[in-house]
């Protein structure tokens, strides 16, 4: 009996175990769905229409825009669908977008657009499937509404990098890529966009891509600014409108106020051969500051930029001004650039006769490269059957063979010389070759 009752009571215990294992699993997946649904995650947001970037209630464009997301939608996961829903509450308005029902990919109105359907959306430059796709912290999200939608030929492009950051007047380079469709795959493969123009978010026009796609400039302003492009792309079969693509630069100098001590060159005098290219730097990195030098024959800076071309020998001196007051300056000295070889030289025999027209000539020759001193010497091994002078210009004096030689020296870089010689016979006649 008693063996019966503890048998029972396992029987009792397992039974009970069972039933609070039962019951624990809806418990412990409602609170996965609740910590799922409490999740929050950042992602950056593009959108554009037409191959333009939108804009937002604020006037500020729709480029990278930083988006703080949970699953507003109770779709179990945080997806496109869920950073739409929040952008357009946030940036737009409770009336700017909306999805077909019982779709799972068909948007019908996007940033208050409804076109029929013509809509894209690309997760890290990827296009995605369906608008329930997930989305991870630090995603990027491309939403876009096609100009073209009959045929959907708008080109989907984007930079090589979302964010950059630079300091000051150093240039930043980007790469325009577009994503194409290959037929010998039956995928899309990246290809560099060439030609088109990039902006500002002020508008101002930065450059063009060059055939690689590439373009560089520098950004005079402080702070953050969303780099976007316009234009076509011709994806072998025509023309095609490409979707706007963003980046956020970041320029991390400050703008200078009337306190700010500034330094160019850390204070130091910089030396430079003609023909260099070059910018010295500015200590603190400021903006909005205008080069001048004093002597632009001498050494060229662009008042913007602040690029600098050192022109010829002398010295110059680089200012900096803020607000019309000039706030530093340095001393630049130019040397002469080393010269490489003569230029003009004849290859061939100069022939004179010793009467007429046909006893003088003179030598044209020059120095390469053009930024080296413009100077040099001649001299004749036998000055006595030709003589020549410090113009070049010889004259035959008796019958015989001598050689003319060009020496070039430069003594500022590396003590280089540079010759060349031409050979000359005097006839008692005219040399008919």
């Amino acid at each position: 009996m008693e063996r019966f009752r503890l048998k029972i009571k396992k029987l009792m215990a397992t039974a009970l175990s069972v039933v609070m294992m039962a019951s624990m699993m809806p418990i412990g997946t409602a609170v996965a769905n609740a910590a799922e649904a409490a999740k929050t995650i950042k992602v950056y947001l593009t959108v554009s229409n037409a191959g333009v970037l939108a804009l937002a209630n604020d006037g500020s464009l729709m480029g990278q825009k930083e988006i703080e997301v949970s699953d507003v939608d109770g779709n179990s996961g945080i997806s496109i669908n869920d950073v739409l829903l929040v952008a357009h509450k946030e940036f737009y308005g409770n009336d700017g977008y909306a999805t077909e029902p019982g779709s799972d990919w068909k948007i019908t109105k996007l940033w208050g657009v409804s076109n029929g359907g013509a809509y894209g959306y690309y997760v890290n430059n990827a296009s995605a499937w369906s608008f329930l796709d997930p989305v991870n912290d630090g995603d990027s999200l491309d939403a876009f509404i096609y100009q073209d939608t009959s045929f959907y030929s708008d080109t989907y492009t984007f930079f090589d990098s979302t964010h950059k950051n630079v300091e000051g007047s150093k240039s930043v380079t980007l790469t325009l890529n577009a994503s194409v469709y290959d037929s010998a795959t039956g995928g899309y493969i990246k290809k560099t966009v060439p030609n088109v123009t990039v902006r500002c978010d002020d508008g101002e026009i930065l450059g063009i891509t060059d055939k690689k796609g590439k373009v560089t400039f520098n950004l005079y302003k402080a702070g953050a600014h969303i780099i976007t492009a316009d234009g076509l792309y011709n994806n072998g079969y025509m023309d095609t409108v490409i979707t706007a693509p963003a980046c956020v630069v970041t320029n991390t100098a400050k703008e200078a106020s009337a306190k700010t001590k500034i330094k160019i060159n850390n204070g130091k005098k910089y030396t430079a051969y003609a023909g260099d290219k070059f910018t010295l730097s500015l200590k603190p990195a400021v903006t909005d500051v205008t080069w001048k030098s004093s002597k632009p024959s001498i050494v060229k800076v662009d008042p913007k930029t602040g690029a600098i071309e050192a022109r010829k020998k002398g010295s110059a001196n680089i200012q900096v001004f803020i607000g019309g007051k000039k706030r530093a300056s340095v001393s630049v000295t130019v040397k002469n650039t080393a010269p490489e070889e003569f230029t003009g030289v004849p290859t061939d025999k100069i022939y004179l006769s010793t009467k007429g027209k046909t006893s003088k000539t003179k030598l044209k020759v020059s120095l390469l490269p053009k930024t080296a001193l413009q100077k040099w010497s001649f001299k004749s091994s036998k000055s006595s059957v030709v003589s020549v002078n410090s113009k070049g210009e010889l004259k035959a004096k008796k019958e015989g063979t001598a050689t003319i030689t060009i020496t070039a020296k430069e003594k500022d870089r590396n003590n280089k010389t540079v010759k060349a010689k031409v050979k000359v016979t005097v006839t008692p006649i005219v040399y008919q070759k």
